[in-house]
């Protein structure tokens, strides 16, 4: 799963293995490993690979389908007009 998601955020962010490989400081082969389900990325990784796509770690890593899920703080805030 995660490898699948990683692929289409980036060939959609229109960037490259070698660019997601330099935002993390590792090899452009990690970054194919980690596409092909070859291998995983470790936590901190995830968490940055979540911060430059502008998602979750729950998305990248198949616990949600949803790439941005609301706020959940900002669901139960009461509103004030």
């Amino acid at each position: 799963m995660f490898g699948e998601r990683l692929k289409m955020l980036r060939e959609k962010a229109g960037v490259s293995q070698q660019k997601i490989a330099d935002i993390v400081d590792l090899t452009q082969q990690a970054v194919g490993k980690w596409e092909n389900n070859k291998a995983e990325p470790d936590l901190a990784t995830v968490a940055k690979l979540a911060e430059f796509f502008n998602t979750t770690t729950d998305y990248l890593l198949g616990k949600t389908d949803d790439p941005h899920p609301p706020d959940p703080d900002i669901k139960d805030a009461p509103l004030a007009f």
